[in-house]
């Protein structure tokens, strides 16, 4: 009897951390989401040609590339939380700025710092939630964190599309930075276990050759893998970058921009949790072979299409 008491107090105070944890990456994925449905006429404000607008919302994405690996010795040295509390904060300052600035050179440069500080948040979220799932209950817990974060990308837009339709395309800036304070006060109540773990030199925490080595010794598995991420990426920079730029060409406003981003994620609140179990029965790299297809096969007509109707 006693030793059940202990587990059901064991599995409660683990249903709390993962519930609050989930909650405090909502709130950061949904400023994210916020600011997306108004992101690509932001940065068009800069720049007059697509392939340039393109370009900046690269750089978001290219400086993660080589920093990747160190964020997470990082993380796995200084500790989960920690470096989710700098990074938040440093992140909730750079919206500030994207709001006020009116230079492509400063945009340039928080491109840079906003595409590393979104790893640090997402390699130290991920981590962190493996980190506190037990063995038998990884995929469960994987599958509800996931489904806080997508609900955050659905939510954001429809927000942010509206107020940069109703206001200006600058405020939902300042409400993701408010946003990702919240979520600074919910992950400063949450324990991390590997705070004061491993100390390793700084030299080893940011040293880029020591993952990447480790990342060829994985074998052929993980290159399969990255090149499935790269073929990904393309679609999000046709879904998140190009895809509204067209809706505001076929002359809807930015809330339905913002709709459409949001609608457009339904499918993966839904069917999240099933690929999750049908990935563990048939094996994952199948699942994810028909996910790019039918991603390819669904986006490819993107060019052709005139109305809203048929981009739903």
């Amino acid at each position: 009897m006693k030793g059940w008491v202990m587990r059901a107090r064991e599995n409660e105070g683990l249903f709390f951390t993962v519930l609050l944890f989930s909650i405090a990456i909502f709130l950061f994925c949904l400023a994210q989401g916020a600011v997306s449905a108004v992101y690509p006429s932001y940065l068009k404000s800069f720049v007059l040609k697509a392939h340039l607008v393109g370009l900046l919302a690269a750089l978001v994405y290219i400086i993660q590339l080589p920093v990747s690996g160190p964020v997470g010795a990082l993380s796995d040295t200084t500790g989960r939380k920690k470096l989710l509390i700098v990074s938040l904060s440093a992140f909730a300052g750079v919206e500030v700025l994207y709001f006020i600035n009116n230079h492509l050179i400063a945009l340039i440069l928080l491109q840079l710092l906003a595409g590393l500080l979104m790893v640090t948040v997402f390699v130290s979220s991920e981590a962190f939630i493996r980190d506190i799932s037990p063995p038998e209950k990884r995929g469960e817990i994987r599958s509800f964190f996931g489904t806080w974060v997508t609900a955050g990308y659905l939510i954001g837009p429809v927000i942010g599309g509206w107020i940069g339709n109703t206001y200006s395309i600058r405020i939902p800036f300042l409400l993701s930075a408010a946003f990702m304070l919240l979520s600074l006060l919910l992950l400063s109540g949450l324990r991390d276990d590997r705070s004061h773990g491993n100390k390793a030199s700084m030299r080893d925490r940011v040293s880029l050759l020591g993952p990447v080595r480790r990342f060829f010794s994985l074998g052929e598995e993980i290159c399969y893998l990255s090149l499935s991420a790269i073929v990904l990426y393309f679609w999000y920079a046709t879904k998140w970058i190009y895809a509204p730029l067209y809706l505001l060409h076929l002359g809807y406003d930015l809330s339905i921009v913002g709709i459409w981003l949001g609608a457009s994620l339904l499918p993966l609140i839904i069917l999240q949790i099933p690929a999750g179990i049908l990935g563990d029965r048939i094996g994952k790299d199948r699942v994810i072979m028909g996910g790019i297809i039918i991603s390819s096969i669904f986006i490819a007509p993107l060019g052709f299409i005139s109305s809203l109707n048929g981009l739903i």
